[in-house]
């Protein structure tokens, strides 16, 4: 059962267009689309289809891009929410930037992953360098982020590399005009259940006293790629204890491999 209304936006003209080809390809002539068209089927619309919209929670435009991707871009009259779409972007190019605009879309996530070590250093260096790109093709940064990083080390200390990785990603965010820093920490199986949590308290909270100067929310993300705080019992423990730490939620990760399946 759904629980959420959508109405799809288009241009009269658009519509026809979208008709009148696909009328064409199923044997019809111009003139009988036509005559079909401006008799009964724009009346219909404006009977039928039009009054739907204002019990829409979401309306989204019927505009495609090259790739098909539709783009929601206002709050309805009926106090709908009004959605923006981004995407993962793991090049600091121009040309990607370029596509994710012409998709239609709104903002970019970095994900500098520990997989590339030196990655994140690269992007501290290029933070104003694509922040100007970004401003140029009016898209925003929605969150930086780091996956797969080893946060503390099998004698539960901290790994200093890793903090100065983070602490780069955080001033690089800062750069961008990012709100959001987002990463995951690892459990490290040497260790108690218990020292893994205090660990994890202990190195967040450094890290969102870093941030804070910048206007950097910290948070954890609903992800089991190198991090176990993805679901209860970590996040009432973790979560519960520092009142400043946030939950990223993404929905691609509400169900999927592992047997995860919040909803």
């Amino acid at each position: 059962r759904c629980d959420l209304r959508l109405f799809v936006e288009l241009r009269p003209e658009e519509r026809f267009f979208r008709r009148l080809r696909r009328h064409m390809e199923w044997g019809q002539s111009i003139e009988e689309i036509t005559d079909r068209y401006m008799d009964t089927v724009r009346f219909r619309h404006d009977e039928l289809i039009e009054p739907t919209r204002n019990r829409a929670d979401l309306i989204i435009n019927g505009a495609f891009r090259h790739d098909g991707i539709p783009c929601p871009f206002k709050r309805t009259e009926s106090g709908g929410i009004m959605m923006k779409l981004g995407i993962i972007s793991y090049s600091f190019e121009r040309e990607a930037f370029e596509k994710i605009k012409q998709q239609g879309l709104d903002f970019v996530e970095f994900c500098v992953n520990a997989a590339k070590p030196d990655r994140y250093a690269e992007f501290g260096e290029r933070a104003p360098e694509i922040k100007k790109n970004l401003d140029e093709l009016g898209l925003f940064t929605g969150s930086v982020g780091r996956w797969a990083g080893k946060k503390t080390l099998s004698d539960g200390s901290v790994n200093e590399a890793e903090r100065i990785a983070d602490h780069t990603l955080i001033e690089a965010a800062a750069v961008l005009g990012c709100p959001v820093y987002v990463l995951g920490v690892d459990y490290v199986k040497e260790l108690s259940l218990y020292e893994n949590y205090t660990c994890a308290i202990d190195y967040l909270s450094e890290l969102i006293e870093f941030a804070k100067p910048y206007g950097i929310k910290i948070a954890t993300c609903n992800c089991r790629w190198g991090n176990f705080i993805h679901s209860d019992p970590a996040w009432s423990v973790i979560h519960g204890h520092l009142k400043d730490l946030w939950i990223k939620y993404d929905p691609s990760h509400s169900r999927y491999a592992k047997g995860a399946d919040y909803l």
